[in-house]
């Protein structure tokens, strides 16, 4: 048999494991109903959640088959082959049935959007007489504000809101000593997630949710699902969602927060390439057009000390199962574009 029936052969032996492996870890894992809270070992219910640093998975990995979940998946021992890189997305914040709780979060929350179905308090005090009123935003987002009439809100945030009406009822009421505007309960409300989901459909959340606790709270991203093409449906536009780019660099408009009537769909992984040889975590790994191999050797960790990347090789899918063999001096052009179906291998040296 010759080098590239060999290295062939080594690669599409790596893709079959990376798919068995995905299926053992798949089957492995909970399933808690959407109503349920996720919870981590070790985490109180009441923490904010974001990236999990699991100790054997790389710093810059991107996940095709599932988002971990509720600490029930172990990825592979350190001297393992990294087979199905793991998008470190951590369980979902919670969305906590105590109100209290809730309300300490959401007014600590550097920006809490205000949501259809919140309850605030209004108190104002002149002389000795304490008056109180309950105020609910409605799903107009509209406030009716003793004093001040109905007011139109939508797009603020709670801050925001509490400055501006405390100003003006102080100057409505220039003889009141106190005025108070606070969170009394915070709504929530439904969203809609399909696609490539262990548990499609309506899932209830709150204003301080993202898209990567939506998608934790329908269990996961199915094998051979996108997590860098998800799609956002939020007033008859849509938008791209890039999980890995959020997990990677910490781009929070990669990672937005959820709206009352927003729709998220889950595409299958439609660019997909299998890196094999000389690299830190060889695997699986979903790109969006137009990244090449560098940025690729970075998602896999970089390559080994003893690397040649002066004849790197291209397996290209060319139909009826046949490939062609290209080979590419990395050093001399690292912007080599990629397409679906490659599988690139990268030599060692000597």
């Amino acid at each position: 048999m010759n080098r590239h029936a060999l290295i062939v052969l080594f690669l599409f032996t790596i893709a079959f494991l990376v798919r068995a492996q995905s299926l053992l870890d798949q089957s492995s894992q909970s399933s808690p109903s959407i109503s349920s809270q996720p919870q981590l070992e070790g985490t109180e219910s009441g923490s904010s959640t974001g990236l999990m640093e699991n100790s054997s998975s790389p710093p810059n990995s991107p996940q095709i088959a599932q988002i971990q979940y509720n600490g029930s998946t172990s990825g592979p021992s350190a001297d393992q082959i990294h087979l199905w890189p793991e998008l470190r997305v951590l369980r979902a914040h919670p969305v906590s049935s105590d109100p209290t709780e809730l309300i300490k979060r959401a007014l600590s929350a550097d920006e809490y959007n205000i949501t259809p179905g919140d309850f605030y308090r209004l108190s104002i005090q002149v002389l000795e007489a304490n008056n109180t009123y309950t105020i609910v935003l409605s799903k107009n987002y509209n406030l009716e504000v003793p004093f001040l009439g109905s007011l139109s809100v939508k797009g603020m945030i709670f801050t925001e809101l509490q400055q501006m009406i405390t100003e003006r009822i102080k100057k409505i009421i220039p003889q009141a000593e106190y005025v108070d505007f606070t969170l009394q309960s915070a709504g929530r409300f439904d969203v809609q997630i399909f696609g490539e989901v262990q548990s499609p459909g309506i899932i209830t959340v709150d204003s301080l949710s993202r898209v990567s606790d939506v998608v934790s709270l329908a269990n996961g991203v199915l094998i051979g699902g996108s997590i860098r093409q998800i799609q956002l449906l939020r007033g008859g536009q849509f938008s791209t969602v890039d999980l890995f780019s959020y997990s990677t660099t910490g781009k929070l408009d990669q990672n937005p927060y959820v709206e009352p009537g927003d729709r998220l769909f889950v595409p299958r992984a439609a660019f997909t390439v299998i890196l094999g040889g000389a690299v830190i975590y060889p695997g699986n790994y979903e790109l969006v057009p137009g990244e090449t191999f560098r940025l690729l050797l970075d998602y896999a960790g970089g390559a080994l000390f003893n690397a040649n990347l002066d004849d790197v090789e291209i397996f290209r899918p060319c139909g009826n199962g046949s490939f062609d063999d290209l080979h590419i001096e990395t050093l001399k052009d690292p912007a080599i574009t990629l397409s679906d179906g490659d599988r690139i291998y990268v030599p060692m040296r000597g």
